[in-house]
């Protein structure tokens, strides 16, 4: 089991289950036309509290010449 498994598991106990979620992605070099070089997130739980889950971060600079959001 990953620690990310285990995150979500912990959690869920802790705090509820996830009741709201956003994302955003923007163009930020413009270096392509149509392509998000970066990408953030958070959701919130049933108790109120939020978190983003470490669910931010920019490809810029790293040699990828594509990224996939699975």
């Amino acid at each position: 089991m990953t620690w990310q498994a285990i995150r979500w598991i912990f959690f869920d106990y802790l705090f509820g289950p996830v009741t709201e979620v956003k994302g955003w992605a923007s163009n930020q070099e413009n270096r392509y036309a149509a392509a998000e070089d970066f990408v953030a997130g958070t959701y919130k739980f049933a108790s109120g509290v939020y978190d983003d889950g470490g669910t931010r971060g920019n490809v810029t600079g790293t040699g990828a010449s594509s990224c996939s959001v699975i």
